[in-house]
């Protein structure tokens, strides 16, 4: 009798250690999807930040010209 508790014993560890793997596994692809999110967010902003920064730029070139027009003497050629 002894031996049918140490074969069902080890069957339960077994058992529950396949559980543990599972576990850690729907875990591992639970955290995968907010990854994908997170990059996808990351991204998202880097694009945006770069889109900010090329108006700044463009807004900055258009303030100059402005300005360089408005030091004119008038009546001279542009």
């Amino acid at each position: 009798m002894s031996a049918d508790l140490a074969k069902a014993l080890k069957n339960v560890r077994n058992a529950l250690s396949d559980a543990e793997h599972a576990v850690i596994e729907a875990e591992l692809d639970l955290e995968e999807p907010s990854l994908d999110l997170e990059d996808a967010i990351l991204s998202g902003r880097d694009e945006e930040i770069e889109r900010l920064r090329r108006e700044n730029l463009e807004l900055r070139a258009i303030i100059r010209r402005q300005h360089q027009a408005s030091q004119r003497k008038p009546g001279r050629a542009s």
